[in-house]
């Protein structure tokens, strides 16, 4: 399964690809609305996106809501710094299957991973 990881930070890009490539998941970066879409388009396989609220160059509620209109099969993950439970509510009524806040630790990627893929079964590791 591949995971599309969307940040505008170059090195938490890194490091979720590093956690996910862990996780068994193929990893395809993106840092504005335009790479996220024609990666949708584009590539098959993609299974789960974590997208990072705060990227600038991303509207996210738009992204979320755009992917579950055409690709309803994928499981979305929002990463945020800070988030209101109103803020939250309106992500799960675009779909959303978990949150991570940041900083997180690999056990809660690991976490909001197995919760937005139905207890996908996540390998172990240190």
């Amino acid at each position: 399964m591949k995971a599309l990881v969307v940040d505008g930070n170059k090195a938490i890009r890194g490091l979720l690809r590093e956690i996910l490539t862990k996780m068994g998941l193929e990893i395809i970066e993106a840092d504005c609305d335009d790479e996220i879409m024609k990666s949708l388009v584009y590539v098959e396989g993609i299974g789960i996106a974590l997208i990072d609220v705060g990227t600038e160059t991303v509207d996210c509620r738009k992204v979320c809501a755009d992917i579950k209109q055409h690709w309803p099969y994928v499981k979305l993950i929002v990463t945020s710094e800070e988030m209101s439970e109103p803020e939250e509510k309106v992500f799960k009524a675009l779909g959303v299957g978990a949150f991570l806040k940041k900083p997180y630790e690999l056990i809660d990627v690991r976490d909001a991973v197995s919760q937005a893929l139905g207890n996908f079964n996540v390998p172990d590791y240190e």
